[in-house]
């Protein structure tokens, strides 16, 4: 007959971690906030939010607000940011240069201004916030009068 092996309570050898302490939740508007019509993507931070928040009270006011646009938006509003930028250290700094090799030319700054103030263009017009897209769109785009009298 086989010896029996008297049960013993064995100590538990898993430890319990605590879980690691939530992160606080970032404040997101509402989708349906009055500031934020269309809520705003988390990555969006400082100018480019404020500008978003511009934005989306225009494009409600003209009542053109889609979710669809969403992400022309969020390009447009990350752009927009960066242009401010380069805006101001143009402001501050200029926008000539001397290089290394003695030639005086335009900043790196300059350069990116006059590129994403192309790029806002578009994504305006796209957005229908220039005067002639909402001209296309059956709102008040430029008129053209001459007065020759």
């Amino acid at each position: 007959m086989p010896k029996k092996v008297p049960k013993t309570r064995q100590k538990a050898t898993t430890k319990h971690k605590k879980p690691p302490p939530a992160k606080p939740a970032a404040a997101k508007p509402a989708a349906s906030s009055p500031i934020y019509p269309l809520a705003p993507p988390p990555e969006l931070k400082n100018e480019a939010l404020i500008e978003w928040g511009r934005v989306c009270a225009e494009l409600t006011k003209l009542k053109t607000l889609d979710a669809a646009d969403r992400a022309i938006l969020v390009q447009y509003c990350e752009v927009w940011a960066v242009n401010r930028q380069c805006c101001t250290a143009v402001r501050e700094n200029g926008s000539t240069m001397e290089y290394s090799n003695g030639m005086v030319g335009a900043t790196p700054e300059y350069k990116n201004m006059i590129q994403t103030a192309a790029l806002l263009r578009g994504l305006l017009s796209d957005l229908g916030l220039t005067r002639y897209s909402r001209k296309d769109r059956g709102g008040n785009g430029p008129t053209f009068t001459l007065d020759l009298d």
